[in-house]
């Protein structure tokens, strides 16, 4: 789910070199970028000016022209070590509140520039991240023709909620439920399960082969669920590496029409796989290149907020999902 939001500043962008602004950013063969003779002149870059920014008309045009030297004029703008190959990326955090943000700034090496990046500088993206949630809004991408003014305000008002603020249900034996988290996958309010039981190696992503988890289904995603008579029939969910293997099956729940099927991920892309194994000397079998789960959709036709929950195999008796998702109710408000 892609939020924009955007920035603005009436200060133009200073040139300090003798030869101009383009040249500032010079990129070595092996990779390191330096910043030439290209020095901040003004303090720290807060979120105010940020809020400010977004609130000018000319936001993106300031942004389009002046590249990356937009934001490195300010002090607290440093280079983010572990980039990609064709990008690089800067970063500031700025406090609001009681939270703090990332403010990442994504743009193109004076060699990978192309026709549709005619400044080596230019920028690509514009991120703010939150940083104890991982919730983020892209303010500016390179791509869009049409760049809407960003709603800043709104996101820095969002509040998180564990997924203990809308739903009750009973945990079987041995499983745990985790701290909130902000899923970038399909929710956005929700927690993790833990168990006892391994469900997955060291090196793969806590969302990504985990015991399981429950969340608020993305806004997005709701018009994705297919009712029929009132009840809850099919869901389109885009899957990559793996999906959807059996047929839904029906769960009786008092406050929600519920659908299950079993699903099936491939843990890692062919390099992963084979980086993992050359460097742990081991030669993985297909039971440990995949992941098995149960998916559970809930919602209701016409509501707003639905949810969705998966189970690992390795956690998790089909009973045992059975029981727990017959026992969700929603929380009273």
């Amino acid at each position: 789910m892609k939020k924009r939001k955007g920035m603005l500043l009436f200060i133009s962008l200073l040139c300090l070199t003798a030869c101009g602004s383009e040249g500032n950013l010079e990129t070595q063969r092996d990779g390191q970028e330096t910043l030439g003779e290209l020095e901040a002149v003004f303090g720290e870059f807060t979120m105010e000016d940020l809020i400010e920014l977004s609130a000018d008309e000319d936001w993106a045009e300031q942004m389009e022209e002046e590249g990356i030297g937009f934001f490195l004029k300010y002090e607290n703008f440093s280079a983010v070590e572990d980039h990609p190959q064709s990008t690089w990326f800067h970063e500031a955090f700025l406090s609001y509140g009681e939270r703090t943000y990332r403010l990442e700034v994504e743009h193109i090496w004076p060699e990978n520039a192309k026709e549709s990046f005619p400044m080596d500088n230019a920028i690509r993206s514009v991120n703010l991240q939150e940083m104890e949630t991982g919730h983020t809004m892209t303010i500016y991408w390179q791509d869009d023709e049409i760049h809407e003014k960003p709603d800043v305000l709104s996101f820095l008002a969002a509040e998180y909620n564990g997924i203990d603020h809308y739903l009750k249900f009973d945990l079987p034996e041995g499983i745990t439920m985790g701290d909130y988290v902000l899923s970038d996958s399909l929710w956005h309010d929700g927690n993790y399960f833990y168990s006892e039981a391994k469900s997955h190696n060291d090196q793969v992503d806590d969302y990504f082969c985990n015991a399981g988890g429950i969340g608020v289904l993305d806004e997005n995603l709701v018009e994705n669920l297919v009712y029929e008579d009132g009840k809850l029939v099919d869901v389109f969910h885009p899957s990559n590496h793996g999906g959807r293997v059996t047929d839904w099956e029906t769960i009786e729940n008092e406050d929600f029409s519920v659908v299950m099927a079993e699903y099936n991920y491939d843990r890692y892309v062919a390099s992963d796989e084979l980086e993992y194994e050359e460097k742990y000397g081991v030669e993985l079998v297909v039971s440990e290149k995949t992941c098995d789960y149960w998916y559970v959709f809930l919602g209701n036709e016409g509501e707003a907020q639905n949810y969705m929950a998966y189970f690992h195999k390795n956690a998790f008796t089909k009973e045992q999902v059975v029981e727990l998702v017959k026992s969700i109710r929603k929380v009273e408000e």
